[in-house]
């Protein structure tokens, strides 16, 4: 029992890893994207 459980969570691991990078790199372009347009809106502020 306790065996299959372990099994199971090593099989999950590297897919909640991939959904982690998926997730920060989805962040990262979201902040980049909205910096570039403070950017634009206020050429100025730089």
């Amino acid at each position: 029992m306790h065996h299959e459980t372990y099994q199971n969570a090593a099989a999950f691991a590297p897919y909640h890893l991939v959904i982690c990078v998926i997730l920060a790199s989805c962040l990262r372009h979201i902040t980049t994207e909205n910096d570039e347009k403070r950017r634009l809106m206020n050429p100025k502020s730089s």
